[in-house]
């Protein structure tokens, strides 16, 4: 059974009364109440594999093990090569169906100018948002998705973006990407 124990304003998950850890050895932790909550009720349903791709530890876990412990800029540098033609199957025009070009721009963006736009959203995100970008970019094998889902106002837009993007990439269609979306949204508002 896990359970959250708070002390001096750090929310900290134990399982049978012992830490947690995470891959990297590291004990789990956050500040915010919410977010050990919900990693307590994960992992409680969903168990502890640090991949599982319905859990919020997937999105957790590497915060601690990776954004904490590297410069911001590492991070972003990561999140920048990401978005480029050539690490992202989104942009890569050679990628778009002829008779699905239209609807592909409609979905994904204009290649001419995404490119620009999103490296731009890097710089302003926090830590929170930098981890839940690097996370389900690397899921999605691309960081313009990430970008699309967090300019999304609802989860039923975020719900319909995940339809589509199935429709024009049907390996994704294997990921839970409903509960991958819902589960980033709630690490960006961190």
């Amino acid at each position: 059974m896990y359970q959250v124990l708070q002390e001096e304003g750090v929310f900290h998950i134990l399982s049978d009364g012992a830490p947690v850890f995470t891959p990297a050895g590291n004990t789990v932790r956050t500040e915010h109440k919410a977010l050990a909550e919900k990693l307590a009720r994960h992992l409680e349903t969903h168990g502890a594999d640090p991949d599982n791709r319905y859990s919020i530890a997937l999105y957790h876990y590497p915060m601690q093990d990776f954004v904490l412990k590297y410069t911001r800029s590492r991070t972003e540098k990561v999140l920048i090569l990401g978005f480029d033609p050539l690490n992202d199957w989104t942009l890569r025009e050679t990628d778009i169906p002829k008779l699905h070009a239209q609807r592909w721009n409609e979905v994904f963006g204009d290649v001419r100018t995404r490119v620009d736009e999103g490296r731009a959203w890097i710089s302003g995100l926090n830590s929170y948002q930098l981890c839940a970008a690097m996370v389900l970019g690397r899921i999605a094998e691309s960081v313009n998705i990430p970008y699309l889902v967090a300019h999304c106002q609802s989860p039923k837009e975020s719900n319909a973006l995940a339809r589509q993007i199935v429709l024009l990439r049907h390996s994704l269609g294997k990921e839970p990407l409903h509960d991958l979306f819902a589960n980033f949204r709630f690490y960006w508002s961190l």
